[in-house]
């Protein structure tokens, strides 16, 4: 950094400016810059430079300064110049180096109060107006291979400090692109080479791949000894103790609020038939925590009806019979529909309250979810919670399973009465069984049966989907996503999404998990089942 006088001198006719500063370097990049952008305070030297060219000055420091002298030797230079007459400046006197005293910010500031030119003044439609003409369609020349190789080196080496960092930080916060901003940055940015779908060479992969180790902000990053002597003696004040111990604290209340655990370890039922041969049965301690879950929420109480279109063999119509409420199911397997039947009696025995024996509190239908849906009362259900059968979940199914319960075959027919009916003993032979379609066909199955529950639900009702992600040919196929996006379409607006961890019971499951995660495949790994909520707008 250099103090001292200096000049700006024009080869051609041997005209020059002289001026003092403290950093001629910075005040020649400042020179230079009005002068390339056009707004220079000097108008002669303005012009000048428009009408010869940059290639025709050039920047010299004449003598170094002292401090306390540069003004007085910059007077003595302006008086010699002023004297030949062959000069670019226009003040006769020096001007002060550095801030602006309080007395001269003063004096300022009262001469520009009620200046047309000063903010405050509101200028008339057609100054605006005539301002703005010339500007528009007016675009700044692109700069030059030079121009930016000049700017490049002119940046080398420089540091911001810490404190113009925090200033721009400050200055940057709280402000938004506008929507017109965000269009053009975005159509601005389509082929640019920095932005993302620029594809990097071998060679440039290799070299990030270089420069990145040891990143003191990458993981594996050991810290030096110099730095570890530094951090020994540093103190976290009490402020930021308790800012950290906050953020924490919020962390886990989120992480709580979406995620629940040992889901699957409550056992079903002692007395209850389930069959081995469904594609996708209801956890029972899964069912237990979204009544529960409902009741503290608010969304449902006992006396409500909880309808379910897909109900199987009545795992969650039981939960909530065994508290007090109404139900109504909906199922097209008719084994399952005489199992959803025995279950639900066989609940109302186990327990002593009188508001669960004999038969009412419970409707049953068996045929296709949408076309029973559709003849049930508008706004009959209070809320709807099922598990409906996932994409393909019959694909791999084989065989007509056994029903497993406490009681034989034999105890069963004896005290329910119930037979296997002939043509439909195996599971997803049913004409129009969802869960054996893939792709479209079933996304095209599932609309209507969400449109109908959205109609049978009262204002303002709840519905609960519990999905499960599922893979395929190494592709992780989001149904939860899907899901989500159907019931959006049929009128419901989400309320939540929490996920159900532990999903994966069985033992070959598990082994997939493990052995996608071990080729580097996480993303495949699937673990939890998503237990989404809805609700019909409240009109």
């Amino acid at each position: 950094m250099t103090q001292g006088i200096y000049e700006i001198r024009n080869k051609l006719n041997e005209k020059v400016y002289v001026g003092s500063s403290a950093n001629t370097e910075r005040r020649r990049r400042e020179h230079y810059s009005k002068l390339r952008g056009g707004y220079h305070a000097n108008i002669h030297l303005q012009r000048a430079w428009n009408k010869y060219g940059e290639d025709v000055f050039t920047f010299t420091v004449l003598e170094e300064v002292e401090d306390g002298m540069l003004l007085a030797t910059e007077q003595i230079r302006l008086d010699r110049l002023f004297a030949c007459g062959n000069h670019y400046n226009i003040a006769t006197v020096a001007g002060p180096e550095g801030p602006l005293s309080e007395e001269t910010r003063r004096k300022i500031s009262v001469a520009q109060m009620g200046n047309q030119y000063s903010l405050g003044y509101k200028q008339t439609e057609e100054h605006i107006r005539k301002r703005i003409a010339p500007l528009v369609g007016h675009k700044r020349p692109p700069l030059t291979e030079e121009h930016k190789r000049k700017i490049g080196e002119a940046g080398k080496g420089r540091v911001v400090s810490d404190e113009t960092r925090r200033k721009i930080s400050k200055a940057n916060k709280g402000k938004k692109h506008t929507e017109e901003s965000k269009r053009k940055l975005s159509e601005a940015s389509k082929g640019n080479q920095n932005c993302l779908g620029r594809k990097l060479s071998e060679e440039t992969k290799r070299k990030i791949g270089i420069a990145s180790r040891g990143n003191q902000y990458a993981l594996g990053h050991k810290h030096t000894d110099e730095a570890k002597r530094k951090m020994r003696g540093r103190t976290v004040s009490k402020d930021t103790r308790c800012k950290i111990s906050e953020a924490r604290k919020q962390w886990w209340a989120r992480k709580k609020a979406t995620t629940w655990e040992r889901c699957y370890s409550t056992r079903r039922p002692e007395r209850y038939f389930l069959p081995d041969n469904h594609a996708g049965k209801m956890s029972w301690g899964l069912i237990l925590r979204i009544v529960s879950h409902g009741e503290r929420k608010g969304y449902w109480s006992p006396d409500d009806v909880i309808g379910d279109p897909m109900a199987g063999a009545g795992t969650n119509l039981s939960a909530f019979r065994i508290r007090g409420y109404e139900v109504e199911g909906i199922e097209l397997e008719f084994d399952h529909f005489n199992l959803m039947l025995c279950n639900t009696l066989l609940q109302q025995q186990r327990y002593i309250f009188p508001q669960l024996r004999g038969n009412g509190g419970w409707r049953y239908h068996v045929g296709n979810a949408s076309d029973v849906l559709s003849t049930l009362p508008e706004g009959s259900w209070d809320a709807s919670v099922f598990s409906p059968p996932y994409e393909g979940a019959l694909a791999s199914l084989g065989g007509d399973g056994p029903m497993v319960g406490p009681a034989t075959q034999e105890e069963r027919e004896e005290r329910y009465k119930w037979r296997a009916v002939p043509g439909h003993s195996t599971y997803g032979d049913t004409e129009g069984q969802i869960g054996a379609m893939f792709g479209e066909d079933y996304w095209k199955a599932m609309l209507p049966i969400y449109k109908g529950v959205y109609r049978v639900l009262k204002p303002g009702g709840i519905l609960v989907v519990v999905t499960k992600d599922r893979r395929e040919d190494w592709c992780l196929v989001r149904v939860g996503q899907g899901t989500r996006i159907l019931c959006e379409y049929a009128g419901f607006v989400p309320i939540e999404t929490i996920q159900a961890v532990g999903a994966t019971r069985s033992v070959i499951a598990r082994w997939n998990n493990r052995r996608y995660a071990e080729r580097g495949r996480a993303d495949l790994v699937v673990d939890h089942e998503d237990v989404m909520w809805f609700q019909k707008e409240d009109t």
